[in-house]
């Protein structure tokens, strides 16, 4: 399933360096299954990152056998 966002909003953030960043809070569902969240670091925002990293964890959830699937 295509992930659908549904909020991004402007948060701090720990960076890999352990310092704290601007960032954005993505949120989304996959389906019926969410919302979920994902935190991007503000230098790393762009719509193909977001893409990648919503995908990344839809095709994730598609292999975590579900009840009534």
């Amino acid at each position: 399933m295509k992930p659908i966002v549904t909020k991004i909003g402007q948060t701090t953030i720990t960076a890999p360096n352990g310092a704290l960043a601007n960032g954005y809070a993505v949120t989304f569902m996959v389906g019926t299954q969410g919302p979920f969240t994902l935190q991007i670091l503000a230098t790393e925002f762009t719509a193909a990152e977001v893409n990648k990293r919503t995908a990344a964890f839809a095709a994730e959830l598609a292999q975590i056998p579900m009840q009534g699937t």
